[in-house]
């Protein structure tokens, strides 16, 4: 939807496309660009931390608000999969982990208030989970109700 020609190639560069006058005002993006993200640092233990206090609240973390908590946007590709990765070590080191609950249940899509996909495919490789034989709203509930009463009974 912007003007074919490359700048530098097909005209001077810095300059407009002397064929695409009605493009001329309008920026052409740049769809490889991603915006940097600090390297994973302490993102895993924020990350912990912001979901035992909600968990220990009994409440559940919009996923996009959980990204930019920790300096990531929902939005770039990039960010998201840095995100999973710190995510699914965060939840490896959670006290609740070795009593197959997913923290990660506690990370909701805002708008119909279910899990993000990983939160299934890591229940899947650790065997706590079946597709097709296990219902994912069942699945998830339970998670939720066992992680807050963990926590309830642990304070």
């Amino acid at each position: 939807y912007y003007c074919p020609h490359e700048p530098g190639v097909d005209y001077p560069e810095g300059g407009s496309c002397p064929h695409c006058p009605f493009w001329s005002n309008v920026k052409k993006p740049d769809l490889f660009k991603t915006t940097k993200a600090e390297p994973a640092g302490d993102r895993p233990r924020r990350i912990l931390e912001m979901l035992t206090d909600a968990a220990r609240d009994k409440k559940t973390v919009p996923y996009g608000e959980a990204m930019q908590a920790v300096g990531l946007t929902y939005q770039d590709a990039v960010h998201r999969q840095r995100f999973k990765k710190d995510l699914r070590a965060a939840v490896r080191q959670s006290e609740i982990y070795p009593h197959n609950l997913l923290l990660s249940a506690l990370l909701v899509f805002k708008i119909q208030h279910i899990p993000e996909d990983d939160f299934f495919t890591m229940a899947q490789e650790l065997d706590m989970f079946t597709p097709g034989k296990d219902s994912k709203t069942v699945f998830f509930k339970e998670q939720l109700e066992r992680i807050f009463q963990y926590y309830q009974d642990n304070r």
